[in-house]
């Protein structure tokens, strides 16, 4: 709980060093999907990928992965630029069941630019009735910045305004500020195209990926 509270305070970090502390192999199955999922949003995909893979890719080619650790894997290969594997996966996992692949899925479809197929499946995940009220906001959240990729300004303002208050209520100050950031000049940028190639790890996602460091350090290519 310490960890998530430090990611939600854009304390990365400070969350990383003590994610790097954990012994992995000592985790109980049930912890190490949180593990993984609090790596992704720390931004240390690589924790969880190697945490991950000796049961989504055991050498006995026999996965004992549930569809959640198989869905949080794709998510971190997509998040280090294993696009085409992460999609592969995403597939074969029941959104039924998993509605997490939709969201995940759309971190590749931005990669690629395909904001439309984004938008599709980020409004899809936002309206599952099974979202906790956090996962729920940061769906909001990526819905919210394709949107103003794709110009539809009539529907992005309101929605980020309720994001703000919602996120507020939930003590996610950094949901908060990427919210406004998307409000205010970072939204602007994207557009007028300023921030063209906005890269997979700056996406706004479980409060891991923001739209600042990342985008402005690779906006001209």
């Amino acid at each position: 709980d310490r960890i998530d509270s430090l990611i939600r305070e854009n304390k990365h970090a400070l969350a990383i060093k003590r994610l790097k502390q954990v012994r992995v192999a000592a985790l109980p199955s049930q912890l190490r999907l949180k593990f993984c999922t609090l790596c992704r949003r720390a931004g240390a995909s690589m924790l969880a990928i190697k945490a991950l893979n000796p049961v989504v890719r055991p050498k006995s080619n026999r996965s004992l992965a549930s569809p959640k650790e198989k869905a949080e894997y794709a998510a971190n290969l997509i998040f280090i630029g294993a696009i085409n594997e992460g999609q592969e996966l995403l597939k074969t996992i029941s959104t039924a069941d998993t509605p997490q692949a939709l969201l995940f899925a759309s971190y590749a479809h931005v990669a690629r630019w395909e904001y439309e197929e984004a938008d599709k499946l980020l409004n899809a995940y936002v309206l599952n009735k099974y979202l906790l009220p956090y996962e729920r906001l940061v769906g909001e959240l990526n819905l919210a910045m394709v949107e103003v990729l794709t110009r539809k300004d009539d529907a992005v303002e309101s929605r980020l305004e309720h994001i703000i208050v919602e996120a507020q209520k939930q003590h996610s100050p950094l949901l908060v500020a990427n919210a406004n950031r998307l409000l205010g000049p970072v939204g602007s940028s994207l557009r007028s195209g300023a921030l063209y190639r906005l890269p997979v790890y700056s996406k706004v996602e479980s409060d891991c990926g923001t739209l600042s460091s990342s985008s402005r350090r690779r906006q001209s290519g």
